[in-house]
This record gives C-alpha cells, structure tokens and sequence, in this order.
C-alpha cells in the first residue's frame, strides 16, 4: 500500500517536529550497531567493540516511551502513534529505522485504525496523509517493544530503541532484565563474547520444542527464528530438537514428588542446557531448585554447591547489585558459616538495587 520511501516522505513532510528532549541511552563502545551479514535477511545487529566478559552490563536503556496493557488493557494504534508524534526529529529518525513487523497481515488494520480515530467532536484526529506512516509506526512498535512490570507491578510495553536493535537467538550470549526502581532495561553477557561477535538476547521462552520456538517470533514479531538451534539444515539444529523436545517434557516433570525424582530431573536438565549453551536464569532455577531438594534432605554440603552455583548465575543475569543477586549471596555467606568456611559475601557495602 504504501513503500517505505513514499511513506518516511509523508511523515517528514507531514509531522511537525516536537520540541521535547529525547531520552536518549547512554553509548559505550561495548557495542556497536551494524548491518547483519547473512543470507537471511534480519537488517541491522548489536555487535561487540571489544571482548565481553560474562556478566559484564553491556547496556543500560530508559524507555523512550511506554504504554499500559494492566489487567489486559489493549494497546491501541491511536496511543502509540500519538507518543511517536511528541519525539523530536533525532527520536523519529531513530525509531524509523528499527525495522517493522516483516508480516504486514495487521498493517492495513493499523492504517484504518487510525484513519478512523476521531476526537469528541468527532473530528479527525490524524490527516489522512499521515495514517499510511503512522501505520508503520504502529507496526515497529509491536515488533520492537519490550514488555515490562513497572514500579507499581503495572505490566507495561515500551520502546527502547538502542536496546530494539539486539536479535533473538534460542541460544542467546546474552540476557535482559528490568529494573524497577531505576526504570532501565539491563543487558549483560552470558559467557565471553568475542570482539566483533554479534550479541544476541531472547524474545520468547527457549524451553519449547524446535516449532513452537519457530512459531512464536512470527505470532508476536513478525520473523521465523533461524538461530543455529532452529535452522534445520544445520546438525546442531538436528541435535537440538531432541534436546528441546526433553527440556520440554523435563521442565514439567521436575515439580512432580518424589524428591529423589525430582533431583535425577533436575540434574538431567542442567546436562542438557549445558549442551545447548543454555546458560541464563533457566538454568539458575534448576540449580535453585536442587538447593531447595537438597535442604529439606539435610544434604548441606551439596545444597552449599547448588547455592553457590545459583548464586553466580544471578550475578552473571542480574548483577551483583541487585536485590535478587544480593538475596543469594547472602545466602551464599550464611550456608559457608555454618559449614565453618569464612568468606563474606560479594559486593558487601554496596547500593542493593530493587528488582
């Protein structure tokens, strides 16, 4: 209906420029943005300006803007158009080159959506003109935004356009979580990345099987994932959907009593994400998980292992000041006391962030 020239023409000649300040995050040169070289094509890519260690913050990001979808509230084309309309020209320009949803099925709904929007009056809220780009907007915003919970437990969905620029693999090198109090999106490496490696994060939860991982993208973002774990042309792929089909299963069945049970499923799973290089929080749960078995059998040298281990893994995903983090070090240090080993916990003295 519209190509992507035609359209930018129609928003920059047709939208006037705002005077508000962007929110702009702070770049480093941890990382750089850079056209993706694949037969795929996915556009644009993070990638490292330096080796990263694992656990090292890559990126802190603050919204450009966010939108409320508390209690199911649905987030319409009006509202988000309207929020690209308050950026000043440097944000638009930014926001314009994140790439839209690659499935156009919703984009002539988003056009007629806003076409349509009228105020109290019953005038038009949007020029004709405009609602051919402002459903482009529309669509960048569902491909790109992150979903949150904000300060107030409010579930929130917001654009962050340098963190946007991260792609999805199901065998990411990389992680994200939000702060609350703070208000920032927190990327930081899973395990060393090479200098000029591209940095990868998960979009969906990786404990599916092989089709519902690819599936999952192209209902919420508009791309079928091709990772090395879901290309099937590849022999990790191959490999891989048996893994993922077990994790699948296993995942459900390490809940399932009895203990003993439990804790031969919790070990198998932790075998299998290691094969898969799966190396963030799910991984951490298991080990949370063995803690907690291996507690209640008053097993305390192996339950001080899996604390240990559970206790990195929060690190290495969340930080070490984060109140989640903080929580297992601290447990970290009382399990070492009582088998009689000194040491206090990491980071002691410093700022505990909330989740």
């Amino acid at each position: 209906m519209y190509s992507t020239a035609s359209a930018y023409q129609i928003y920059k000649t047709c939208v006037n420029t705002s005077s508000s300040s962007p929110k702009s995050t702070k770049k480093t040169k941890l990382w750089t943005v850079q056209e993706v070289e694949d037969p795929v094509d996915v556009g644009k890519g993070v990638f490292a300006h330096r080796t990263l260690n694992p656990g090292e913050l890559i990126m802190t990001a603050t919204p450009e803007f966010a939108l409320d979808q508390h209690e199911g509230r649905p987030i319409t084309s009006v509202a988000i158009f309207e929020e690209f309309l308050k950026f000043d020209r440097t944000n638009r320009d930014r926001y314009w080159d994140l790439p839209p949803a690659k499935s156009s099925e919703h984009f002539p709904d988003y056009i007629v959506e806003l076409s349509t929007a009228c105020d109290e009056d019953g005038k038009a809220l949007f020029p004709l003109q405009n609602t051919g780009s402002g459903g482009r907007v529309v669509a960048i915003f569902h491909e790109n935004a992150f979903e949150f919970e904000d300060a107030k437990d409010w579930t929130m969905k917001g654009i962050f356009i340098d963190a946007a620029r991260f792609n999805h693999s199901c065998t990411p090198n990389a992680c994200f979580t939000y702060i609350k109090r703070t208000n920032k999106l927190e990327i930081r490496a899973l395990t060393e990345i090479p200098i000029r490696t591209e940095i990868f994060i998960p979009y969906i939860p990786l404990l599916k099987k092989p089709a519902t991982r690819r599936q999952l993208p192209m209902d919420q973002f508009g791309f079928e994932c091709r990772c090395k774990a879901c290309d099937r042309h590849t022999n990790f792929a191959n490999e891989s959907a048996y893994r993922r089909n077990q994790l699948e299963i296993m995942d459900f069945e390490r809940t399932e009593p009895p203990a003993h049970k439990q804790r031969k499923t919790c070990w198998d799973i932790i075998e299998l994400m290691e094969e898969e290089g799966l190396l963030g929080w799910e991984k951490g749960a298991v080990h949370e998980q063995l803690a907690k078995l291996y507690e209640e059998q008053d097993d305390n040298e192996s339950a001080l292992e899996q604390i240990r281990e559970t206790a990195r893994i929060a690190r290495l995903c969340f930080g070490p000041r984060h109140a989640f983090a903080r929580k297992w070090e601290e447990k970290r240090r009382n399990a070492e006391l009582r088998a009689g080993i000194k040491g206090g916990a990491a980071g002691d003295g410093e700022e505990m962030e909330a989740d």
